[in-house]
């Protein structure tokens, strides 16, 4: 159907006229969807004590955000959310008001919202809409110390 839509018969596209930057921009971005540079958002949780730490991955925009809102809901028990970002294509201002409620929220509730493994790109995005003064952004988390007394077994990783 996708091909139809590209190259009809008779040659002109359904898709504007002329339709040629469209259908490159198409291509552009099925290549970046084979390639996995483009990606709807994927969010995994981890759970480290009680810090809950939400690795993301992919683009956190308009009609891809409900996942996240659900994971960062699920864990409001935990004193404290980490949004892993390392693997962030993609954020726009949905994104971000959406990040600006959960943290709000979160407020709320006595439980701590930061950021880490922030990306260059996103990084930028904070910069230029001057979130990075509203957000705590830590380079990662550090598992939590364990007494010689009471020694347990933490699984520790890298989200990224």
């Amino acid at each position: 159907m996708l091909l139809a839509l590209l190259n009809p018969p008779g040659g002109r596209s359904r898709l504007g006229a002329p339709g040629q930057n469209r259908r490159l921009n198409i291509y552009r971005e099925l290549a970046q969807i084979e390639s996995g540079e483009l990606v709807m958002l994927k969010v995994h949780t981890r759970n480290l004590g009680n810090v809950a730490v939400i690795c993301l991955q992919g683009r956190i925009v308009n009609g891809e955000t409900t996942s996240l809102r659900e994971a960062v809901n699920s864990q409001f028990s935990a004193s404290a959310v980490v949004l892993d970002l390392a693997r962030v294509s993609t954020i726009d201002a949905s994104g971000l008001g959406l990040m600006l409620s959960l943290r709000k929220q979160a407020e709320t509730k006595g439980v701590s919202f930061r950021l880490m493994n922030v990306n260059k790109f996103v990084r930028q995005v904070f910069e230029i809409t001057r979130l990075d003064t509203v957000f705590e952004v830590i380079p990662r988390i550090e598992p939590p110390a364990v007494s010689r007394a009471h020694p347990a077994r933490l699984e520790w990783a890298a989200c990224a």
